[in-house]
């Protein structure tokens, strides 16, 4: 459900429990909870799992944390200490050994962070209200408003983040009130969404301590909408450029295939097809790519390199990227056709005709039940991945929109965007 969950240890508990071969343990229904750990049909009575932290994680915990800490991202094991098959790190591990073991691929991501920054009023009921932290605002602006308000905020996130070796590339305001986007370095894929999720935390404390709510939610306002793309190379220690163009163009041929199922993941609310539309260079609503065309869902960079623009902050990046990954998988495996052509425009505008012509034939979801039916119908990712992992993951979805569909609409919005 991308709800980072914690544990804190003192040093010296924690130093013997490393060095001692010790690990902490978990009830194994722990992980069908949802957000407020109501309880779905996900959870498992009976087992514990394993806390495995994964040192080379470890970072310092930022200078203004009122804690004098450091964090560390684990992975879950089973009681006899394997990979847990429904650990959403341990799976996309496996995928990555999978690549570099069987095709000679490995791949680099990087994030780009789009998040708005809100001062919250008082609301009706359970539900508060928003207001953008600045108004005098557009992309790639830099107001005297911007400059005395939320400009040092983000400064002091950067810092802070160069503190403990995350170094942001740049950061500017993106087109909606209180809307910026800050980019992480490339990196490879596992450590790229392990320095995500760390420098997500500082972002929201730096931001909380000056009395603002910083959300990656997509559509926190009417007239906001933010997604969290990221940027995927992939590169071959042996294969030649020709070779690797060919594997490129399979792996996402196959990713088109299966993106409708793959959005269960990288889109997996029901808000997050208000932000998914024509004409507003979200990525569109057609299953297509395009070379530097913003109106598709997969945007080829140049050679090798690609933007996933169906992808936000409500997703949990090591499942989305590890869906990603078995979809390309499947490519690889029964060599799939790339049988959509690149398309220089904007599909919506097409004709039928013309689409048909281009290979374009298939639309995105237009919600998360129609995201989950395509999923649980996709034999081939499930066979990448896992039907355990799938059918909880499944089951605790519809259990999520189940719960929040009887809120109010002003107490959902206020709900997820304290909890994203």
């Amino acid at each position: 459900m991308a709800t980072i969950r914690t544990r804190i240890l003192p040093y010296t508990a924690f130093v013997r429990l490393v060095e001692g071969g010790g690990r902490i343990t978990i009830a194994r229904g722990n992980l069908g909870t949802l957000q407020n750990d109501i309880v779905t049909a996900g959870v498992h009575p009976q087992g514990q799992i394993l806390v495995e932290p994964d040192l080379s994680t470890l970072r310092l915990a930022q200078s203004k944390d009122p804690i004098d800490a450091a964090t560390v991202i684990a992975s879950l094991r089973t009681e006899d200490g394997k990979p847990l098959p429904s650990c959403p790190r341990s799976t996309l591990q496996k995928l990555v050994s999978s690549f570099e073991r069987d095709c000679d691929l490995h791949f680099q991501a990087g994030f780009e962070i789009e998040l708005v920054l809100l001062q919250r009023l008082p609301g009706e009921g359970n539900s508060l209200n928003y207001e953008p932290s600045d108004t005098n605002h557009a992309w790639s602006t830099l107001t005297p408003e911007q400059y005395s308000r939320t400009i040092p905020i983000l400064a002091e996130i950067v810092t802070e983040l160069a503190n403990i070796d995350i170094h942001i590339l740049q950061f500017h305001s993106e087109s909606g009130p209180g809307q910026y986007e800050l980019i992480l370095p490339p990196l490879p894929l596992v450590t790229a969404i392990d320095t995500l999720v760390q420098a997500r935390q500082v972002m929201y404390q730096i931001v909380h301590s000056h009395g603002l709510r910083a959300t990656l939610h997509p559509t926190p306002l009417s007239n906001v909408g933010s997604g969290q793309h990221v940027h995927i190379s992939l590169h071959s220690n042996s294969m030649s450029h020709q070779e690797l163009e060919e594997r490129e163009m399979s792996f996402f041929a196959s990713v088109l295939e299966h993106l409708s199922s793959i959005c269960a993941f990288s889109l997996p609310n029901e808000m997050s097809y208000e932000r998914v539309k024509d004409d507003m260079w979200t990525g569109g609503t057609w299953c297509c790519w395009g070379t530097q065309n913003r109106e598709v869902p997969l945007r080829r960079v140049n050679a090798g390199h690609w933007e996933i623009r169906c992808f936000d902050g409500f997703a949990n990046p090591y499942l989305a990227l590890s869906a990603l990954l078995a979809a390309g998988l499947v490519g690889l495996r029964d060599s799939v056709e790339m049988n959509s052509k690149d398309c220089g425009e904007n599909p919506a505008r097409l004709t039928k005709d013309q689409r048909n012509e281009s290979g374009i034939v298939e639309k995105m979801p237009s919600g998360l039940d129609e995201a989950l039916d395509a999923l649980e119908s996709d034999v081939s990712l499930e066979e990448m991945l896992s039907s355990d992992l799938i059918e909880n993951f499944v089951a605790m979805k519809r259990a999520e929109k189940e719960m929040l569909n009887r809120m109010p609409k002003s107490q959902r919005q206020s709900w997820l965007i304290e909890r994203y």
